[in-house]
């Protein structure tokens, strides 16, 4: 709160709420954009550290105090995945990540629809492994925690 009064409403609306949304910030390497290597733990173990440490990072840069960062904070905990899932390649998590920061005060039915076809949330979810090819209404009850109101708009959108 300190830091928010200490700025004029001006100054807060351009260099707090906006100003993250309009720079996005690098990504922790060049990796993010490279194809997956299956059994490449050495390489993947340091990717992953060094992705973990970017967004800590990016969590706890507060010049300026960075609402959006919280926002993708708070987007990742509600649609959970984990890096510890197997063929879960940091590469997918950094997109993930870009994915919850591009849409974080964005449309909700847009994120919901981005999220539920992202590779890492599919893999979290095991919709590779499974007999049908297509996210199913029970892949969505999974992800969601059998939140009523979530099921129902995604049902509207089937």
């Amino acid at each position: 709160m300190d830091v928010a009064l200490s700025y004029s409403l001006e100054e807060f609306v351009d260099n707090v709420l906006l100003k993250p949304f309009i720079e996005t910030p690098e990504p922790p390497g060049d990796w993010v954009n490279e194809n997956p290597i299956p059994n490449n733990n050495t390489v993947d173990g340091q990717r992953r550290t060094e992705l973990r440490q970017w967004w800590i990072g990016k969590m706890l840069d507060n010049s300026p105090p960075c609402v959006r960062e919280k926002i993708v904070l708070f987007w990742h905990n509600h649609f959970v995945s984990e890096m510890s899932k197997p063929n879960m390649y940091p590469q997918r998590m950094y997109h993930q990540n870009a994915l919850f920061r591009k849409e974080a005060f964005g449309n909700f039915r847009a994120l919901t629809k981005a999220v539920t076809t992202d590779p890492a949330m599919l893999i979290y979810l095991m919709v590779t492994t499974a007999a049908r090819p297509a996210p199913t209404k029970t892949t969505a009850a999974n992800c969601w925690n059998y939140s009523p109101w979530v099921l129902e708009t995604i049902r509207k959108m089937m």
